[in-house]
């Protein structure tokens, strides 16, 4: 709030390069018209916008980047130790929830790692008592929103694989026929 305060008095907000505001004398107090705020508004959003979203690509690589290099294909990667763990049973829980993050953010290379690590390696085959919610919505969501942005057919046969698994959780369901003779 203190940048929009700023631009309305007509100073500009701290460490701000996308705003040219006027200098006034010292006593000088006054605003700034109406449209002239809009775009000074408009210029400072888009500047914390870009900001924002190189921080966040920033973040994403640095922590991908040490996933890879100490836990790929595992479920987490442990953040003081760095070490690896299969807590989840082994099935890349942190890969498989990333899949669609590392498209949007336009790390194709990752993905295709990764990709390519659930295509070949990833297995259901298991004997797991899991979660299945969490595992509905990480696996089966992650799988299918990856298949889903890079239409790559590996990844629907996985999650395939893992719905046929996961559907077993539900009761069959009745017919009319079954209903009458209960």
């Amino acid at each position: 709030l203190d940048a929009f305060s700023a631009l309305y008095w007509g100073d500009c907000p701290y460490l701000s390069r996308a705003i040219r505001c006027g200098r006034h004398r010292r006593g000088e107090m006054g605003t700034v018209s109406f449209s002239r705020l809009q775009r000074l508004v408009s210029a400072y959003l888009d500047e914390e916008a870009a900001l924002a979203q190189r921080q966040a690509v920033s973040m994403m690589r640095h922590v991908w980047t040490n996933y890879e290099e100490r836990a790929f294909g595992k479920d987490e990667l442990r953040p003081v130790s760095g070490i690896g763990r299969n807590n989840w049973g082994g099935i890349g829980q942190t890969l498989v929830d990333a899949l669609d993050t590392l498209w949007l953010m336009d790390f194709k290379e990752e993905f295709d790692r990764a990709a390519l690590w659930v295509e070949q390696s990833l297995s259901f085959s298991k004997d797991l008592n899991v979660n299945l919610f969490e595992t509905s919505i990480r696996h089966l969501g992650g799988l299918l929103s990856a298949f889903a942005l890079s239409r790559r057919s590996g990844l629907l046969d996985v999650a395939k694989d893992l719905g046929d698994r996961l559907i077993k959780a539900f009761p069959p369901p009745r017919t009319a026929r079954s209903r009458d003779t209960s």
